[in-house]
């Protein structure tokens, strides 16, 4: 086998139910706290929160958080034997 098809199937056999859910969770929390704080910055900044960039940056903060941290949290646990 190579490394890619070795790659696939641990990875395959270690994502489960509770995996996916601790995956989206953890994502849209990054990205909620993340979104959160650009909100602030930019009400800070202008002095006044425009509902139309906070929904917009709440909803791909939450996106790219999904995406990026939510597999770093459905995989990032030890493999067990």
């Amino acid at each position: 086998m190579t490394v890619s098809a070795l790659a696939r199937q641990t990875l395959f056999a270690r994502l489960d139910g509770r995996g996916i859910r601790r995956g989206l969770a953890a994502g849209a929390a990054w990205g909620l706290f993340v979104g959160a704080g650009l909100v602030f910055i930019e009400a800070r900044r202008c002095g006044v929160i425009c509902l139309d960039d906070a929904a917009i940056t709440l909803i791909l903060s939450m996106a790219g958080g999904i995406a990026s941290m939510g597999p770093l949290a459905a995989f990032g646990r030890p493999v067990q034997s």
